[in-house]
């Protein structure tokens, strides 16, 4: 019986309907320097921290080498070497997918660089998830980068929060210290990424109440099974 109410839960919690943030109700800067320092949209917020975040695309034309190419939407640019936090409004969510790109200083030629987006998870109890992306360079225009999408990793899920940063890959690492970016003549500020169509989910408080009372079922159960 137990299990039967477990299966029930997961299926509930699974069928949370997908919300993608495009940031079309989007203002210009958002950050700790800024009036507004976050921006929520689809019950979800963005916080950046360590610099400040963009969502415009004004600066941003297609085939501009400092820009990300193959996105003429509104997006999120973080800048500076800012990471961005993301948060539900309610207790959990999951990440499905998302678009992103590194977002090239103008005063670089990145040729031949690598660069990912990492995503730093806390899940629900206190837990950690991450999953590194690899991020695509223009095959067009060497130097520039282009959007691409990618799909979250199977553990991206029950996140309490979901912090977004862009880390410069060599040997093996993703690499962030100052120290490390200036062995290949970069800095921490150069590191700059964007992001759109985060296809995300937030289970409603039905599924979480009824993933709760399965899992207490399944305790009671296992408590008489060993008597």
């Amino acid at each position: 019986m137990a299990t039967a109410i477990a299966l029930t839960a997961s299926t509930a919690a699974l069928a949370a309907p997908v919300a993608t943030v495009g940031f079309e109700g989007a203002f210009d800067l958002i950050g700790p320097g800024q009036t507004n320092t976050q921006y929520t949209e689809q019950r979800f917020s963005f916080t950046p921290a360590g610099g400040d975040a963009l969502i415009d695309t004004s600066s941003c034309a297609v085939g501009v080498e400092y820009c990300a190419t193959g996105n003429s939407s509104t997006h999120l640019q973080a800048l500076n070497g800012a990471s961005v936090t993301i948060r539900p409004v309610n207790e959990w969510f999951q990440l499905h997918s998302l678009d992103a790109s590194f977002l090239p200083s103008p005063s670089l030629s990145l040729s031949g660089y690598s660069f990912g987006l990492l995503l730093s998870g806390t899940t629900l109890g206190g837990g950690s998830v991450s999953q590194l992306l690899e991020l695509v360079e223009s095959a067009v225009l060497p130097g520039d980068f282009e959007f691409s999408s990618y799909t979250g990793a199977a553990d991206m899920t029950r996140l309490t929060s979901l912090t977004l940063s862009a880390c410069y890959i060599t040997g093996g690492g993703c690499i962030t210290d100052a120290a490390g970016l200036a062995a290949d003549f970069l800095l921490p500020s150069d590191l700059q990424f964007s992001v759109d169509n985060l296809s995300m989910s937030i289970p409603e408080p039905s599924a979480i109440w009824l993933a709760a009372l399965s899992l207490g079922a399944l305790v009671a159960t296992r408590r008489r099974s060993t008597r």
